[in-house]
């Protein structure tokens, strides 16, 4: 089971230390929830970022990651404690604004130095 993986992989950063014990049980919390909305999708839709890194010439994928809306949230949080001086951004309104908007397209560049197009969406 894809949780059980993921449960694990959590288990293994706070023992490595890579993030807190108490970090650790908010992303255990949020894998819960999520959990719970796949065992609930009748009632709700599964919210998912997907990142996608493609190549500008050929449109082949170089990156594909799919993440959790849940984590998505919790990893904002822990990372407004590390990074302060956003300026003016609240995080917990930001991530209303994400959690309120409209499934769809949040991000896309193109790097054509690089040849690369990046696309950041939810659904």
């Amino acid at each position: 089971m894809v949780i059980s993986a993921e449960r694990a992989k959590i288990l293994e950063m706070v023992e490595r230390g890579q993030v807190s014990a108490e970090e650790g049980a908010r992303l255990l919390g949020a894998l819960e929830r999520e959990g719970e909305t796949r065992v609930n999708a009748s009632e709700q839709s599964a919210r998912w970022l997907h990142i996608r890194v493609s190549d500008l010439d050929t449109g082949r994928p170089k990156v594909n990651v799919n993440v959790p809306f849940e984590l998505v949230k919790v990893g904002l949080q822990i990372g407004s404690r590390f990074a302060p001086d956003i300026g003016d951004l609240d995080m917990d309104e930001f991530v209303a604004e994400l959690q309120s908007g409209v499934p769809g397209s949040l991000i896309e560049v193109e790097d054509e130095e690089g040849g690369e197009q990046v696309e950041i969406y939810l659904d």
